[in-house]
């Protein structure tokens, strides 16, 4: 027998820290906090950065320096101060000898420093040499830059200096810098000709050799900053390993560094933009794109922005903070004024990936179609039509029938475009309304989604392989609402609606109150307010979460008549309301179950059955229930209601209030992540919501590099990883098994989660008695409340059991055979 080393989490060392930090420059607007918030240091135009934003930036860890031009300034400068122009970027050389000149910066750098930032970052410092030629002009200029530094210095010594190149000035002022970066290493920016060029091997030595040589005499961080267009992504990723192979701090971005480039780090996009016409669909909630499309897009684990484009597109460039756009339009009458067909390009040309559900929303030209690799037929498809050809992707709970209605006979014109669904008609011209490409992809109405009786919605494409490739969502982990330390979670709500009808020879309260919520279920409940004593006979029982009202949440926002269950019956996760966000609760309203309800049925095999669709082939809800009161007036229903109820009871879930699944579900859309240039991933912000899931083939948790990760599960063909509640979590990956005990399984959220490299100290607490598993050990015992227990085996796991609610601070020691 040994004792089995726990590993503790992975932090970098300090020192490695400070000698090459992740470092981000954005000078755009609006300022990416949360995404920056991955980095070490980020350079920002001041302009552009409120206070409440610094200080957001600043509390996440991060060294905000403030853009400071210590050569040239805008036109319109004192004219005595300038010594000649830089007409690339329609700016003027100042001389850095100039009194005016000296004061305007001393005081600017003084009030920087007064506005909260720590640090500045010092650029055109090499500008003189641009206007001036003589050896000696150009000596005297470098000396008054290099005092005007010292001064800088001198008034705020507390000020972090980062220098722009300034390599003539080092011998001077290289003592007080923090840190250098220069331009143009591998990939540059012609501002003249306006294109991104390749920087000659000679230039790139001599660089190269230059920021060596600084880094050994000062020991300081080398900053490389290169340009590529930002649909050159891959190439990005490849200059930074580059550089950073180099020994040098790598940023890629564009010429106008006002996108998201690809650092130490690379921040991956979780903001999708959705698209809809306010003019069709005034109302969002009712709208397809959040009905059908949002679910999908979130179970990749992106952020659903929705954009009614009547009320203008965005101005910004989406590259970089974006992981795409969806649109889903249900005619094709958009307004030529709006300007959309040209910013739709403009978007793709930048590399940003589009999914298209239903209409285009405008007419296409010949040349619009020509861009996505597409061509319209010389004539309407002609009667009678017939499949002739599809793949996996379509037939998910509908078949397609040869429909031509509203067809638009739109085929596929390059090698590039994956045709999915492709339709011949009576002379054999082919129309294919389903395809993917480089730029994305279209599932075009009437073959995206059969819609029937009562506009039922069943989906003819799979929306969720659909988006993968056309967006290529790729197989990272992602933030996962419906799973926490290995099991699924369950939030059941009772609403005290119909509370004092008659049931019998009782009220609907008194018998939910005798027959259901005594039963050991945590469960939400909607008090009446004026009903004191059910109010009282509520509060006191322990597996309650008595509310007055769901504090913003809403009920299911799908509901559709029983029958077959479809994915369209599942709703996303709330809807944004003005600056507030509404959270759906996951589960199912049962006045929407049956449509033979007033007949007093209510089929429980419905409701589990939708359960189901939500968890196979895909886990995409947790488990929801939500009743009324009222449901006790109706004995079947009752009867039902409770059979549901002990199904959930039997699932090894973990139960939470409704109150805590809307607080993971705010910190859903306010996490991020980055990817490390080893290819491992960072998490910031996660809050309440611990757990990410990728594919099983993607690896398992390397434990000795990883930090925080608590649980491991596997569900089909995924993993689900928990982290622990404390610092920042850090996941990486291998093909190896897993070494080191880990959760497998619990049904509490976890409060502690730690090690000592012997030991771990755990807290699991919840609202009903904790039970949890654990893998990786062939021994484990826990010292928990004063004693040591034992765990029972089984299927490998050794398995805990408590009579309380909360394990209290335990430590477990494990062994290996």
């Amino acid at each position: 027998m040994v004792l089995l080393s726990l590993v503790a989490p992975a932090v970098a060392p300090a020192e490695a820290r400070h000698t090459s930090p992740a470092v981000a420059f954005f000078y755009g607007r609006p300022v990416p906090i949360v995404e920056l918030s991955h980095f070490d240091w980020a350079v920002v135009l001041p302009e552009n950065v409120d206070a409440r934003e610094l200080s957001k930036l600043q509390a996440s860890g991060v060294q905000a320096f403030a853009y400071l031009s210590l050569g040239e300034a805008a036109p319109g400068v004192e004219r005595s101060w300038v010594l000649g122009t830089n007409p690339a970027w329609n700016s003027v050389v100042v001389n850095p000898a100039a009194a005016g000149w000296r004061n305007l910066i001393l005081d600017r750098a003084s009030a920087l420093a007064e506005s909260g930032y720590r640090g500045l970052f010092l650029d055109t410092l090499d500008s003189y040499l641009r206007v001036l030629h003589g050896g000696e002009a150009r000596r005297a200029a470098g000396a008054a830059l290099a005092d005007l530094i010292r001064a800088i210095h001198r008034r705020n010594p507390e000020l972090k200096l980062f220098f722009n190149r300034g390599f003539e000035i080092l011998d001077e002022v290289g003592a007080l810098a923090s840190g250098l970066a220069a331009e143009s290493l591998l990939y540059g920016w012609d501002a003249n000709a306006k294109r991104y060029v390749e920087v000659s091997g000679d230039d790139r030595k001599w660089l190269a050799g230059q920021l060596q040589k600084v880094k050994e005499r000062f020991g300081i961080p080398i900053v490389v900053v290169d340009y590529l267009p930002p649909a050159r992504r891959e190439a990005a990723q490849q200059a930074a390993r580059r550089i950073a192979a180099m020994g040098f701090v790598p940023w890629i971005s564009n010429a106008a560094l006002d996108v998201l480039g690809v650092g130490s780090v690379e921040v991956i996009p979780r903001r999708m933009l959705l698209l809809y016409d306010g003019a069709e669909t005034p109302s969002l909630q009712q709208s397809p794109i959040h009905r059908l499309a949002t679910l999908p897009v979130e179970y990749f684990g992106c952020i659903a922005e929705y954009l009614d484009v009547r009320r203008g597109l965005p101005k910004e460039p989406l590259a970089g903070r974006y992981a795409g756009i969806v649109t889903w339009f249900t005619d094709d009458e958009m307004p030529d004024s709006l300007g959309y067909p040209q910013w739709l390009l403009e978007q793709i040309d930048a590399g940003v990936r589009v999914a298209i559900f239903g209409h285009l929303g405008f007419s296409a030209s010949k040349s619009f179609l020509t861009r996505l690799g597409l061509e319209a037929p010389q004539s309407p498809p002609s009667r009678p039509l017939r499949i002739a050809g599809r793949d996996g992707l379509i037939g998910l709970e509908a078949e397609p029938e040869p429909r031509g209605r509203g067809l638009l006979g739109w085929r596929a014109a390059a090698s590039e475009v994956n045709v999915h669904l492709r339709l011949e008609d009576a002379s054999g011209q082919p129309t294919d309304p389903v395809i993917t490409a480089p730029w994305g992809g279209m599932a075009l109405e009437p073959y995206a989604v059969e819609v029937g009786y009562q506009d039922r919605a069943r989906w003819i494409v799979d929306p969720f392989s659909f988006l993968e490739k056309a967006l290529a969502l790729g197989t990272i982990p992602v933030a996962d609402l419906t799973t926490e330390n290995g099991a699924r979670l369950l939030v059941v709500v009772a609403d005290s609606e119909g509370f004092s009808r008659p049931a019998g020879h009782s009220t609907a309260a008194d018998v939910i109150l005798r027959q259901v919520l005594g039963a050991p279920l945590p469960t939400t409940v909607v008090l009446p307010s004026d009903q004191p004593a059910f109010r009282q006979a509520v509060s006191v029982l322990p597996n309650v979460e008595p509310v007055s009202q769901l504090g913003g949440l809403l009920a299911n926002g799908n509901l559709q008549d029983a029958g077959e269950p479809s994915l369209s019956e599942l709703s996303p996760s709330g809807l944004p309301v003005g600056d507030t966000f509404q959270v759906y609760l996951p589960g199912w309203n049962e006045s929407g179950v049956s449509s033979s309800w007033e007949a007093r049925r209510f089929d429980p095999q419905h409701v589990i059955a939708l359960i189901d669709r939500a968890e196979s082939p895909r886990r995409l809800k947790p488990i929801g229930l939500y009743y009324h009161f009222s449901i006790a007036t109706k004995s079947a229903a009752l009867h039902s209601l409770k059979e549901v109820l002990r199904w959930a009871m039997d699932q090894a879930a973990l139960p939470i209030w409704s109150s805590e699944y809307a607080r993971r579900v705010l910190d859903f859309r306010s996490l991020s992540m980055a990817r490390r240039l080893d290819g491992s991933w960072q998490f910031r912000d996660l809050g309440r919501l611990r757990t990410v899931r990728l594919p099983r083939a993607s690896g398992w948790p390397d434990l000795s590099r990883s930090s925080g990760v608590a649980a491991v599960r596997e569900v089909g063909e995924w993993r689900y990883v928990s982290f622990a509640p404390e610092g920042q979590p850090a996941l990486a990956l291998s093909e190896e098994p897993m070494e080191g005990a880990h959760l497998a399984w619990a049904n509490a959220p976890l409060e502690r989660w730690s090690s000592n490299g012997h030991s771990l100290f755990l807290r699991l607490k919840g609202h009903a008695p904790v039970r949890f598993a654990i893998a990786g050990a062939d021994d484990c015992t826990l010292q928990a409340h004063g004693r040591w227990i034992r765990p029972a085996r089984a299927a490998g796991l050794l398995t805990f059991s408590f009579a309380q609610a909360d394990t209290g601070e335990a430590r477990l020691e494990c062994r290996r055979e």
